[in-house]
């Protein structure tokens, strides 16, 4: 009689059951291209970018356009992005001192993207300090895998 009066059990959510699916919305390019857009929200309203007047009006819309217009490539290699794994999407902005603007930014595979060290920086800079299609066509044309060394040094340098 008392278990009939008892509250019904509540199931537990498993943490592993959230991530893994959230793990696999992300590997759709739905779900990639929302949570760069996302991400990129977020940046803008760290305390330290709102003190540079970033603005953040990037949608998913325009990520969608821009892979469309990217052909689904990297604008600096060309290579075909991916939602995981080698040549994974990323958003690039032209100039770290705008934001993110549709008209600002770029989808990129994630192994290029150049790190944002405008807040630091003692000099005017404006661009991302990282790859362009040029430094990506030059490195390219004298990369010699022959004559990259398989280890380091044995002085560790």
């Amino acid at each position: 009689m008392r278990e009939a009066l008892s509250k019904p059990k509540k199931r537990k959510r498993h943490k592993t059951c959230g991530r893994d699916r959230a793990k696999q919305y992300a590997s759709t390019w739905r779900g990639a291209l929302q949570k760069l857009v996302s991400r990129a929200t977020s940046a803008c309203k760290m305390p330290t970018r709102e003190a540079r007047g970033l603005v953040c009006d990037i949608t998913f819309a325009d990520a969608v356009n821009m892979y469309s217009n990217q052909r689904g490539g990297c604008l600096y290699s060309g290579i075909p992005l991916t939602t995981a794994g080698d040549w994974k999407v990323s958003l690039e902005r032209r100039n770290v001192r705008i934001g993110y603007t549709r008209e600002n930014c770029f989808l990129i595979a994630v192994e290029f993207p150049g790190s944002d060290q405008t807040a630091r920086s003692i000099l005017e800079v404006t661009g991302c300090g990282g790859w362009t299609r040029e430094m990506y066509l030059l490195f390219r044309a004298n990369y010699d895998p022959a004559n990259v060394p398989a280890t380091l040094s044995s002085d560790g340098c």
